[in-house]
């Protein structure tokens, strides 16, 4: 029961919860991302309105001739900008199906009061009127009017004020929005919406019941910010939403709007489907618990019968019952039990010699393999030597030619002098891979640098370490990294020793590199020790077989890699060992 608890019961319980939560997160940023939308088409549309009602005013507060006709004194009044005046308003109202009312308020008395052009002394007591306008010329206000029959009414209005040239005349042009038009813009049935602007009340919402009220703000973090925006779980309305709040700017004014869209549903939605999930994981967690308590409680009692069997044979008491309940493996177990009691002394017997024929048949196939391996010898480097040298003796260059005969001469000398023995000093492998990185620099010149550093630590002469180990590491750097660079690259190899006891080295350069994907193949085929199919990782298994063989699990094989960032590999395996040999021999 505590295996089915820990194994089976905590992983699911806790893969379950965190499926549900992640479900639960992921469909409330769903939700989210629709009110967000919305939020974005409704200050879209809000800010197409506010523009081109703000637009459709400027032709009338720029105009001198209507400047100059509020300003004048004289009477009667301009006829003809008079008449254009009222013509404009009233193709405005006509032909703008936004519109609910324009009216131009005045305090000029030579001016003929009509349907579009109010005439008073005392501005101060229409609705329209604040202190704040004086300052800023233009402002978006809710205004609410009731009719004959109780019927209160939002309008969303803009007013603004016309600049004249006489001090005392003044003139305010007030352009209410019609509230069918603003509903049949801006409704979304499957959301709640409210909109306010500044101070005022709520021009437009799809619950009656927020109509004309004040804009609930959630703590007020949204006063005075014009550009913010909140998504997240809300209860200023009433009831836990998932909400977006955002505000914006219309054009050329300092008024915020501020748009808030619920989605009151959701939250019932994501209760019951976290509610249904976690009854499913109840379901698929008891469920089987009740089916495991059942089993195992029959189970420990057979299996206590066939334990209190084997204690007895341990204590080479054999009288144990004849027959045992049941026809499964325990049952044959028991049966086979009689059987093992009987021969137990000769199957030690076999057992102990067969143990000791597997170890030396073990230890010689280790052997016989790892020679093997270290007589593997990849043919592609004298192939290149040669190549190297017919393309020189082509450019007539003597003495290239000589050091690159004399550097081959070092190498294929290095190479048959290593055959048979087991170790080789580090220094006689550092100037191998040293003549091997000179030969590349014969052949192709800048491209190849390289760069070697040794650890204070470490006595190249006194280090013993398999031979043949360095140079097919720097090798396949060259050949899969610098090569097919067109600009070529760098080596470092680093030799670097730990707590004295095991020797790092690190080869890495800054070439090609591979993708995650053949990394992973050359890893998975260095590790199973086939390369057949491989020819590119012939070197590199190689090593880590030979060092695998030799070290076990005391060596280490690192690779790392990336596109066009470079190649990483890093071996560490202890020093005392090849030492021990070194000094016996």
């Amino acid at each position: 029961m505590r295996i089915y608890i820990f194994a089976v019961m905590v992983p699911v319980l806790a893969i379950g919860l965190y499926s549900v939560y992640s479900s639960r997160h992921q469909l409330q940023n769903d939700y989210l991302s629709l009110t967000r939308a919305d939020g974005a088409r409704l200050k879209s549309t809000l800010f197409d309105i506010t523009t081109s009602m703000f637009t459709l005013s400027e032709n009338i507060i720029q105009s001198y001739s209507y400047m100059h006709l509020l300003s004048s004194d004289t009477l009667p009044p301009e006829t003809s900008a008079y008449a254009q005046l009222t013509d404009y308003m009233d193709n405005c109202r006509r032909h703008n199906a936004s519109i609910s009312s324009i009216c131009l308020y005045t305090n000029n008395h030579a001016i003929t009061e009509s349907e579009y052009i109010a005439v008073t002394d005392d501005f101060s007591q229409t609705s329209w009127y604040s202190e704040e306008l004086e300052e800023k010329m233009q402002l978006w206000k809710t205004i609410t009017e009731t009719d004959n029959f109780g019927n209160v009414t939002s309008y969303l209005t803009l007013v603004r004020k016309m600049g004249l040239p006489s001090p005392s005349a003044k003139a305010y042009l007030v352009i209410m929005l019609s509230p069918n038009y603003m509903k049949n813009r801006l409704k979304n049935n499957e959301f709640q919406i409210i909109c306010s602007v500044n101070d005022s009340p709520v021009f437009y919402s799809s619950d009656p019941g927020l109509a004309r009220k004040t804009m609930p703000l959630p703590d007020g973090q949204l006063s005075g910010s014009p550009h913010y925006s909140y998504s997240g779980i809300t209860d200023f309305t009433g009831t836990k939403s998932l909400t977006n709040l955002s505000t914006f700017q219309p054009y050329r004014t300092e008024d915020t709007f501020y748009i808030s869209v619920s989605n009151p549903q959701a939250i019932h939605q994501l209760r019951r489907v976290t509610a249904a999930s976690l009854l499913m994981l109840m379901i698929a967690i008891l469920f089987p618990s009740a089916v495991i308590l059942v089993f195992s409680s029959r189970l420990s009692a057979r299996i206590a019968v066939l334990r209190d069997a084997m204690h007895r044979a341990s204590r080479e008491d054999y009288d144990i019952i004849e027959n045992f309940r049941g026809d499964d493996e325990l049952a044959e177990t028991f049966h086979d039990l009689r059987e093992t009691v009987q021969r137990v002394q000769e199957t030690q017997k076999q057992y102990y010699e067969a143990e000791i024929a597997r170890e030396h048949l073990i230890n010689e196939q280790q052997q016989m393999e790892f020679k093997m391996l270290a007589s593997q010898i990849n043919p592609h480097f004298l192939y290149n030597t040669l190549e190297t040298i017919r393309m020189q003796a082509l450019a007539a260059g003597t003495r290239d030619v000589a050091a690159s005969v004399k550097l081959l001469g070092d190498t294929m000398h290095y190479v048959l002098e290593n055959t048979g023995p087991d170790t080789t000093a580090l220094e006689k492998e550092l100037n191998y891979t040293k003549a091997y990185l000179s030969i590349q620099q014969l052949r192709f010149g800048s491209r190849i640098q390289y760069e070697l550093s040794i650890d204070e630590a470490v006595d190249p002469a006194r280090v013993h370490i398999l031979p043949l180990l360095i140079q097919p590491m720097v090798e396949n750097a060259v050949i899969h990294g610098l090569v097919p660079k067109a600009e070529g690259g760098r080596i470092l190899i680093t030799i670097s020793c730990t707590d004295r006891q095991f020797l790092r080295i690190r080869i890495q350069d800054d070439g090609c590199g591979m993708a995650p994907e053949k990394l992973r193949k050359l890893t998975e085929t260095m590790n199973a020790g086939t390369i057949a199919g491989h020819p590119e990782s012939i070197g590199l298994s190689n090593i880590h077989r030979r060092l695998s063989l030799l070290y076990g699990s005391a060596y280490t094989f690192h690779i790392d890699s990336s596109p066009l960032t470079g190649t990483d590999i890093t071996i560490s395996f202890p020093i005392d060992p090849v030492n021990n040999k070194e000094q016996s021999s």
